[in-house]
């Protein structure tokens, strides 16, 4: 009998309809499972997603918090860096002021030390005057009209 010949018979018809709804219906249910496990596979992938924007949505927040702050330290350190040149323009400013007031010591004691020594010079030149005066009074007062004359 041939291959064609098998299915010709009315039971056989039967059988083979019934054999095709049988499978038709495990393909609706397989089709059914499979959209459920597919819409609860593509629900999981849903959240995994919100919660991965979730995590990179703080992370933005958090890299734009350090930015503010690494803005403020920024700003803080040119404040310091500023203040701290003036420091030095003042502190140079010292020094140069410090080097003038030396440099007008030096220069007083230059011109203080030869006019010490001038005026050292006039006292021992007042000296031998008030001793030649003393003399000459010594040998006035020796005359009998002067009264009497100590030096000491």
């Amino acid at each position: 009998m041939a291959l064609r010949d098998r299915w010709r018979s009315p039971d056989d018809q039967r059988r083979a309809g019934k054999l095709m709804i049988g499978l038709g219906a495990v393909g609706v249910v397989v089709a059914v499972f499979g959209t459920v496990v597919g819409w609860v596979f593509v629900g999981q992938i849903a959240t995994a997603s919100d919660d991965s924007l979730e995590v990179t949505v703080q992370t933005l927040d958090a890299v734009d918090d350090t930015i503010d702050l690494a803005e403020v330290v920024l700003v803080s350190t040119v404040d310091a860096v500023d203040a701290l040149a003036g420091t030095v323009t003042a502190l140079s400013a010292s020094f140069e002021s410090g080097t003038d007031a030396i440099d007008d010591i030096a220069a007083l004691a230059d011109t203080l030390g030869p006019s010490l020594t001038d005026a050292g010079e006039t006292v021992r030149t007042l000296e031998r005057v008030g001793g030649q005066v003393d003399s000459v009074l010594d040998a006035v007062s020796s005359l009998p009209v002067v009264p009497s004359y100590d030096s000491e």
